[in-house]
């Protein structure tokens, strides 16, 4: 409890100073910011105030998306929730990670390379046969250096796209989120108590 302002905050309330009214405030979920009742919201890290409390729809939508199995503000793994977490998927890193995106963006590039190699090699082969065979063994000169150095960087592209995925998976995760199923009732203690004191 703090004085902020004039007014005592506490845990989802606010209590005025001045006035012999006591108003309750409904909690806010931190992450949709709507007010609902307590029944309908989670306290799943050690955030106090409202900014502890969130729908368990929105809290799921959020890891599964960012990929975080913890809070940001208090540095605590989330409770009161089951996550199954695996690595991240390669279609993941190539698509939303941003050297994912720009290793994406080379293979444009080498596709490029490759096309234009066989429109080359195209053009050796009619140039050799309407005659112009110098013409022809300078393209396809031309063309056996292009395609070495082609497959030589394409090699290094894909060794160095296979080590950054492995390192991005190493910091990046896939989380999958339910509901934490409810504890076991206890309601077999007073048998087995009274089974013990009946033996003693």
């Amino acid at each position: 409890m703090a004085n902020v302002g004039g007014k005592m905050i506490s845990n989802n309330y606010s209590v005025g100073v001045g006035g012999g009214n006591h108003k309750k405030e409904k909690p806010i979920c931190n992450i949709c910011r709507q007010e609902e009742s307590f029944k309908n919201l989670i306290s799943p890290c050690d955030c106090k105030g409202t900014g502890g409390f969130v729908h368990f729809d929105c809290i799921k939508r959020w890891i599964e998306t960012s990929g975080n199995d913890h809070c940001k503000a208090c540095n605590v793994i989330y409770r009161k929730l089951k996550m199954r977490k695996k690595s991240g998927s390669f279609g993941k890193f190539y698509h939303k990670s941003e050297i994912g995106i720009l290793y994406s963006h080379f293979a444009l590039f080498y596709f490029t390379m490759f096309f234009i190699s066989h429109w080359a090699q195209f053009h050796s082969q009619m140039a050799f046969i309407y005659g112009y065979r110098t013409s022809a063994r300078v393209i396809t000169a031309i063309n056996s250096f292009y395609l070495s150095f082609h497959v030589i960087t394409y090699t290094i592209y894909l060794a160095t796209l296979y080590l950054s995925f492995i390192v991005w998976q190493k910091t990046n995760f896939e989380i999958f989120v339910q509901r934490e199923s409810p504890s076991p009732s206890s309601s077999s203690s007073p048998t087995s108590s009274s089974t013990v004191r009946n033996t003693t």
